[in-house]
């Protein structure tokens, strides 16, 4: 079953690319910040992120995740 939903912004922002379709393989996704106060806390920043399927074949097992960093030390 798949979920099919649209969002609308209220307030325009400018968007920036965080992934592009060449390297997402058909999948592209921006982000904005909402300019909104967080829920979690005020000190968070919310952003919205924008997922758009460029390619002809259905996209499945897309995960949003923390970002794993690592250091090299030589």
């Amino acid at each position: 079953m798949f979920a099919s939903f649209q969002f609308t912004p209220q307030v325009q922002g400018k968007s920036y690319e965080l992934l592009n379709k060449l390297t997402g393989s058909g999948l592209s996704i921006t982000y904005r910040f909402t300019r909104t106060i967080s829920i979690f806390s005020p000190k968070m920043a919310s952003i919205e992120l924008t997922f758009t399927n460029n390619g002809d074949a259905t996209l499945s097992g897309v995960r949003v995740g923390q970002k794993v960093s690592f250091s090299l030390t030589f």
